[in-house]
């Protein structure tokens, strides 16, 4: 099963993928979870994610656009979404659990799984960087 973490070093955490099947994954979207905002910033595609013995690199801040940057000091979580072998969507919630996704239910298939629901997410190029100089945890 395909999940995603991230690793805090100075203010800058990296994103790991790790895709533990026996085969590769497809349409892989990966959202990050931000401490100013209630939903995820859709922050990479990638096309396929083929079988890794250990995580890889998905995204660093020295990879990130210009403002990116700044959106990475504030992730506190991270979800990924993807397409199985077999045609199946799934997602991967911030808190680890893995949801299958009804693509007839629009909700799910545009949403990003969080818990119980799913929520729209943003494009990283909709973010404010302006507005990231607040102090965490204010709106």
């Amino acid at each position: 099963m395909t999940s995603v973490a991230y690793r805090r070093e100075d203010f800058f955490p990296d994103i790991h993928l790790v895709n533990s099947s026996r085969l590769p994954v497809y349409e892989v979207r990966i959202f990050v979870w931000v401490d100013f905002s209630d939903r995820p910033i859709h922050w990479q595609d990638r096309v396929i994610l083929p079988p890794t013995p250990e995580p890889v690199i998905a995204s660093a801040y020295v990879d990130a656009v210009p403002y990116a940057a700044q959106v990475m000091e504030h992730v506190v979580g991270v979800s990924v979404a993807f397409r199985d072998a077999e045609g199946k969507y799934w997602q991967r919630t911030r808190n680890g659990s893995l949801r299958e996704v009804d693509t007839g239910d629009v909700a799910q298939r545009t949403g990003v799984a969080d818990g119980d629901g799913f929520v729209q997410p943003q494009d990283l190029d909709d973010v404010d960087p302006r507005n990231l100089n607040r102090l965490p945890g204010t709106r």
